[in-house]
């Protein structure tokens, strides 16, 4: 709620001209000009934590069955992803609607394979920008220059397995494997994989999942938000999944 509010605002301003009054507003920043910066001031960011946190209140629910709360919430959301037109966030919306609808046969069996379709659709026909044949093409080239770049910066060893300060926000992976090192990276990747296979609540398990293919391009785990979420969350995985996969096994 409170980030499609910032994002809302945002959008106003910008429709009325006045761009310099949105909190996390970059005037050097002219490429962002044209979209609401919201509450992180970066569009994947926000979109990727609006459906973040929904599928969590999902996931904390009682009531599993249709409520007007949770439409609500759900239409603010898909309004934030529409407003924010990133390609992170397109897929942390794709990835919601299978935690959502994949129970239901017509969408295993009927509305995903068309969805599936419309998708490749879109990416040829250059239909969305941030999904576009184009865009994913720009960020395949950028992605092997900056490879070629890192790769002639590392050193010696220590500067692979622990950082070596050459790390860039366009690509998650790269962005911690250059500033903590890839030892830090595959330990991090482990505990993540980890949390997936313990845990039960497939909201729960599909916000994870969320959190590190967003990650792929900017890095979502590591805004300042995430880093006190995130161990939260690990620890009421850990503790409260384990406590209840002891149970089922020794039962009571």
């Amino acid at each position: 709620m409170l980030i499609f509010l910032f994002v809302l605002v945002d959008y106003i301003f910008i429709k009325l001209g006045l761009n310099h009054l949105q909190l996390m507003h970059k005037p050097e920043a002219y490429s962002y000009s044209g979209k609401p910066m919201g509450l992180f001031g970066q569009f994947s960011i926000n979109s990727t934590y609006s459906v973040f946190f929904y599928i969590i209140y999902l996931g904390f629910r009682k009531n599993n069955g249709f409520s007007l709360k949770s439409f609500v919430f759900f239409v603010l959301v898909t309004v934030t992803i529409v407003l924010q037109n990133s390609g992170s966030g397109f897929l942390a919306y794709i990835l919601l609607l299978c935690a959502i609808f994949y129970k239901f046969r017509l969408f295993r069996f009927f509305i995903a394979p068309i969805g599936f379709m419309a998708i490749i659709l879109i990416v040829q026909q250059n239909i969305i920008q941030k999904l576009s044949y184009d865009y994913l093409l720009y960020l395949y080239e950028y992605f092997l220059r900056f490879l070629q770049e890192y790769i002639s910066s590392i050193k010696n060893p220590f500067d692979f397995l622990f950082g070596n300060g050459v790390g860039t926000i366009d690509f998650g992976p790269f962005f911690i494997i250059g500033n903590v090192g890839f030892l830090f990276f595959i330990l991090y990747s482990f505990m993540l994989f980890y949390l997936i296979l313990i845990v039960k609540n497939k909201y729960l398990r599909i916000s994870i999942i969320v959190l590190m293919v967003s990650n792929l391009h900017y890095p979502a785990l590591f805004y300042p938000l995430m880093n006190v979420f995130l161990p939260l969350m690990v620890l009421y995985i850990c503790f409260h999944e384990r406590t209840k996969i002891h149970k089922e096994v020794v039962g009571f």
